[in-house]
């Protein structure tokens, strides 16, 4: 558990590698000297064991935040979405990826402009769902209008600076003795 009072962000995560054959049905709970709830279960805690997911939704009722931010869309972004509207909080999503980029690896060009245009609706369908929407470039800003929404679109930078990868700043001799030195070829 984490409790902080004041201005500090909580970071609440979950996992999704464990797997079980059958649903998890024994949940433990035991209180520690420091009054510390500790739940656990004999098959495992991870992100789909539903202890793991008891154990966040009992510390964000109990902490009662001002705001939720999400950064992923499925199980635990619609997770955020249903929680924060249980408790009428303000929700700030962030859109790191056009998965119109990457329909491809899934459909293999199968339907693949069906694909695009079911993630250009989802993707604009979302941003009408959130109090706040960050992108971190331009560009997926620009997608953003591209699908039509016209939500206000708060672009925050990712903190990378990408001018020290600016052509002219490569020292081309001295890539090219790196690439000698682990046998990397030139094309």
């Amino acid at each position: 558990f984490v409790y902080a009072k004041g201005n500090i962000p909580i970071l609440l995560t979950a996992h999704m590698d464990t797997v079980h054959k059958e649903p998890v049905k024994d949940f433990y709970e035991y209180v520690d000297e420091n009054g510390n709830h500790i739940i656990s279960s004999p098959q495992g805690i991870g992100g789909d064991d539903r202890c793991g997911i008891y154990m966040i939704l009992e510390i964000i009722k109990e902490f009662k935040p001002d705001i939720m931010h999400f950064q992923t869309d499925f199980t635990i972004g619609q997770f955020s979405q249903i929680l924060a509207r249980q408790l009428d909080i303000p929700t700030v999503y962030t859109y790191h990826t056009s998965y119109e980029d990457y329909t491809y690896y899934a459909t293999k060009g199968f339907l693949d402009r069906v694909a695009k245009k079911t993630v250009r609706a989802y993707s604009k369908n979302l941003a009408v769902k959130v109090s706040e929407f960050i992108t971190p470039s331009k560009k997926t800003k620009d997608f953003m209008r591209s699908t039509g929404s016209d939500i206000y679109i708060n672009v925050i930078p990712t903190g990378i600076d990408f001018s020290l990868f600016d052509e002219e700043k490569i020292d081309k001799e001295k890539m090219a003795n790196f690439k000698k030195e682990h046998n990397i070829s030139e094309s």
